[in-house]
């Protein structure tokens, strides 16, 4: 009997978001690189995305919060919708969640990751 044997690759392709890799990104700084998230009792895989992906759902969390997180999407590129949340949080625009969360006492931009699931 022939048996076909077959060993495991030995640089498997990890399934995770991915930097655009773009020098003046101001996106790519924000990402979670991970390969699963924990939300909520729940496991997580981001998929193999970039900044600029669209048609996407999103996920942030918060550095200092490990039980706050925001789910979104967006039919557009990723990177103009996470623009439109970071000038909400820079400029505390009253009436959106995630603005309100990043400028609470102790809190600031810096604290925010995203992953794109």
């Amino acid at each position: 009997m022939l048996l076909r044997c077959k060993l495991p690759d030995p640089n498997p392709k990890l399934i995770r978001n991915i930097p655009c890799g773009k020098s003046r990104c101001q996106v790519c700084n924000y990402m979670n690189r991970r390969e699963s998230l924990f939300v909520k009792g729940k496991t997580l895989h981001p998929g193999n995305f970039k900044c600029d992906s669209v048609n996407v759902i999103y996920l942030f969390t918060c550095d200092l919060c490990p039980s706050t997180f925001y789910i979104g999407q967006t039919d557009k590129a990723f990177r103009l919708r996470f623009s439109n949340h970071k000038s909400r949080i820079n400029l505390n625009r009253p009436g959106f969640p995630v603005a309100k969360h990043f400028n609470s006492p102790g809190h600031n931009l810096s604290n925010l990751n995203f992953a794109i699931i």
